[in-house]
C-alpha cells in the first residue's frame, strides 16, 4: 500500500520564471489540457509568491511527462524580451 501511495502522490518541482508562467497556461488556458493528458495536479506559485517554481502531483510516469512539457514550453520561450508597458487608459481600452 506504501508502494501504491508514493506512486500516486509523486511531487515534483519545475524552476521556472514567474514571467513564463502565463505561457505555460497558454493562450485562454490551451495548455492546460497537460494535466489530462498526464493524470496530474499542476500548480502554479500564486501571484506575489517568490518562488519561480510550478508544483506537479500524480503518478510519477504522468509527473515526468508533465514535467518534460512544461520544460519544452518553458525553452522556447526562453530568451524572449518580456515587458510590461503601463499606458494613460485615456488613450486605449485595454
Amino acid at each position: 500500500m506504501n508502494e501504491e501511495m508514493e506512486f500516486i502522490n509523486f511531487s515534483i518541482e519545475v524552476p521556472i520564471y514567474k514571467q513564463y508562467h502565463k505561457f505555460i497556461i497558454g493562450k485562454g488556458g490551451e495548455n492546460i489540457n497537460i494535466r489530462d493528458e498526464t493524470i496530474t495536479k499542476i500548480d502554479l506559485q500564486a501571484e506575489g509568491a517568490e518562488f519561480d517554481v510550478i508544483a506537479i502531483r500524480g503518478p510519477k510516469e504522468g509527473a515526468m511527462k508533465a514535467k518534460k512539457r512544461l520544460l519544452e514550453i518553458r525553452n522556447n520561450f526562453f530568451g524572449t524580451l518580456i515587458a510590461e508597458i503601463k499606458a494613460n487608459p485615456d488613450h486605449h481600452k485595454f
